[in-house]
């Protein structure tokens, strides 16, 4: 399977709208093809396989859950249309896969935004146009993925979600699942 084939059967949406319906959220023409819908508002992952809804997952996202990624350090999870760039089977998080973020638009996002330079968003629009992941060290940051570690973590006595820098943390079996799959 070519690099393309291989992007187009493992899309993957974010989003932050409690009012969508997952079940009604995925795009046209998807029904050939692995599907992972990131819910923010809902806080979990649902994988679908041509077209029918498999499995879903419990997640938590970065400090900030509400906001889209706009910046290095900004603790948010970004939302918009991502790939699976790579996938990584021993982390400090269990297993990773690797989003294709920042994609064009984020990249469009950044450039307007005086977020990121003309230089850096050369780099970015390269990447993507090679099907390669972005670089990590714009001002839009980067290195954001689906790992393990748990939808909770402990911090001295306290239990807390949404404790990421701005990835999707599932539980280990979870990432697992979705890494074999």
């Amino acid at each position: 399977c070519s690099k393309s084939q291989w992007i187009l059967k493992n899309l993957l949406t974010i989003f932050s709208a409690s009012i969508l319906s997952v079940s009604n959220a995925l795009p046209a023409g998807a029904a050939a093809e692995r599907i992972l819908v990131i819910d923010k508002a809902g806080q979990n992952v649902v994988l679908f396989t041509g077209g029918k809804r498999i499995a879903e997952f419990p997640a938590t996202f970065g400090i900030d859950p509400v906001s889209d990624k706009y910046r290095v350090l900004d603790y948010a999870t970004p939302e918009g249309g991502y790939f699976i760039a790579y996938k990584k089977m021993k982390t400090r998080f269990h297993r990773t896969l690797g989003l294709s973020y920042p994609n064009l638009v984020d990249a469009e996002k950044g450039l307007a935004g005086g977020v990121i330079s003309s230089g850096e968003y050369r780099r970015i629009y390269s990447a993507v146009r090679r099907s390669r992941p972005a670089p990590h060290d714009t001002g839009l940051g980067g290195g954001i993925a689906i790992h393990g570690g748990g939808v909770f973590r402990y911090f001295a006595e306290s239990r807390e979600r949404d404790w990421t820098e701005g990835c999707i943390a599932l539980n280990d079996n979870d990432i697992e699942t979705l890494f074999n799959t």
